[in-house]
């Protein structure tokens, strides 16, 4: 049985503003094992026919060709931009706001899910532009909408060039159905309009 199917499904990005660990909703911290990788393939693609992506991100971003995030092919990918103003504030610019907040979740059709053992996470490229982008990354699993384990992928800041691409993944002790790509992004003073996150792909 094929167990390349998940499905992109954006759940709220408060959990990023914990910085890592456990979820509010009881997931436990999944760091063991966890790696952050220049070498960036997925063992195991979730590119199955009936899988749902779905985005979720503050107020004003954009996201484009989400399907891509789950399509097996490691040359395209989902852009998540993220916008000038603030969650909630939609007229005052992203200047010197704490963080904006996005995730991407793929989920699985509906009866499917996947045993532990499998290693989980997705290909990402984080974003840049011309100030520093201080930028800190949750990979999780959920089951039945409820989040199982959660990894952190640590906290980067980039400036200037794009950064390059990473895997960003953990090996599951916990059965899923569905991956999320969580990433809170704070910035200072810039002229950048729409910072860009580009998810490659999910693996599990």
């Amino acid at each position: 049985m094929n167990r390349k199917v998940l499905a992109w499904a954006l759940a709220s990005l408060v959990l990023a503003a914990c910085g890592g660990g456990g979820s509010d909703d009881g997931g436990q911290n999944a760091g063991s094992g966890g790696s952050v990788g220049s070498k960036s393939e997925c063992a195991n693609h979730f590119a199955v026919a009936g899988s749902r992506l779905t985005s979720l991100c503050a107020a004003g971003c954009t996201d484009e060709n989400l399907r891509a995030a789950n399509d097996g092919q490691r040359g395209s990918y989902a852009a998540l931009k993220i916008s000038q103003t603030d969650a909630g504030t939609s007229a005052l610019p992203l200047s010197s706001i704490a963080a904006s907040v996005t995730q991407l979740t793929v989920t699985a059709p509906a009866g499917v899910s996947f045993p532990a053992g499998e290693k989980v996470g997705a290909i990402v490229q984080l974003a840049s532009s011309d100030m520093p982008l201080v930028q800190t990354v949750l990979v999780s699993t959920l089951l039945g909408g409820v989040v199982q384990e959660t990894f952190s992928g640590g906290v980067t800041t980039s400036t200037g060039q794009p950064s390059e691409d990473r895997l960003y993944a953990f090996p599951s002790s916990k059965a899923y159905d569905a991956v999320q790509f969580s990433l809170e992004l704070s910035r200072p003073v810039s002229l950048e309009a729409n910072p860009a996150v580009k998810i490659y792909e999910f693996c599990g």
